[in-house]
């Protein structure tokens, strides 16, 4: 059985600074003469829940199963794309590494190569939810908690069907990646990447086998710093909720200190304490 071990996932809770990942890696592998939209340039690292491994690689219609139906088939959609891989490549995903009843990974183990597993303080993430999925805070909080929580899509929608996201609660999450030992994987934490991105990246290039270049890291960082990526934005109309926002909102660490009340603090710190100091987080 030939080695399919060709996905590299983004692995990271929604807010915690994917897109600007995926972001560097496009500017990183396209150079200095990349003069794409935001939009055409993030599609190099595509994500996980999509209709694409579906129609293309199992000829099987998204539309056509039901969410249940398309969570259990999902490790032979993703083989199927591993398959026609010539190299490991990076795929974002929000995904919790969940398993079958069997014990078997549903983001596939057999096709996965290693993980950057990205994360961020869960005060800051709050906050940032709440903007992004327009809710009061309180109810990102919950959400954040609770140990069972997905994302489903409307399947009428623009985009067409997607997976439902199994996300679980914020630290359950951290922890299914923290203990995903089927692969090899690197921590990541958003505030290392903001007070040092040169040298985050470049590991994060490393580990991932693209370009470590020194001055194309640097190009790539210098192209993809937030004020950069917001005047883009506000240009090529990227923000994904169609009302104007953009998607990038300020790009800095801490800013719950100042949106958050005590209460909503002790409340993220009771139910995520144990792994917010686990990863480096000060309560």
């Amino acid at each position: 059985m030939s080695d399919i071990r060709k996905i590299i996932w983004i692995a990271a809770y929604p807010k915690s600074g994917s897109t600007w990942l995926r972001l560097f890696v496009a500017q990183l592998l396209a150079g200095a003469g990349d003069v794409r939209s935001i939009r055409d340039q993030i599609l190099r690292v595509p994500v996980d829940f999509g209709l694409l491994g579906f129609d293309d690689a199992l000829g099987i219609k998204l539309a056509d199963l039901t969410p249940e139906e398309a969570i259990t088939l999902k490790p032979l959609r993703l083989e199927a794309e591993a398959r026609h891989l010539s190299r490991p490549a990076l795929y974002r995903t929000h995904d919790a590494w969940t398993r079958t009843e069997e014990g078997d990974a549903r983001l596939s183990a057999r096709a996965t190569a290693g993980a950057i597993h990205l994360v961020r303080d869960p005060r800051d993430i709050a906050v940032s939810f709440a903007e992004f999925f327009d809710c009061d805070q309180d109810e990102a909080i919950a959400r954040m908690a609770d140990p069972g929580y997905r994302l489903d899509f409307d399947p009428d929608a623009a985009a067409g069907p997607q997976l439902p996201i199994l996300l679980l609660d914020w630290s359950s999450h951290c922890r299914s990646w923290l203990t995903a030992e089927e692969m090899p994987r690197l921590l990541i934490r958003y505030e290392d990447l903001l007070s040092d991105p040169v040298g985050e990246f470049s590991k994060m290039a490393a580990f991932a086998g693209l370009p470590t270049a020194a001055d194309r890291i640097a190009a790539a960082v210098e192209a993809t710093r937030f004020d950069r990526l917001k005047a883009r934005d506000r240009q090529e109309g990227f923000a994904l909720r169609g009302d104007g926002r953009s998607h990038f909102r300020v790009g800095r660490a801490g800013g719950w200190q100042a949106a958050l009340t005590p209460t909503q603090v002790r409340r993220i710190e009771r139910d995520h304490g144990e792994m917010m100091v686990r990863l480096g987080y000060a309560l």
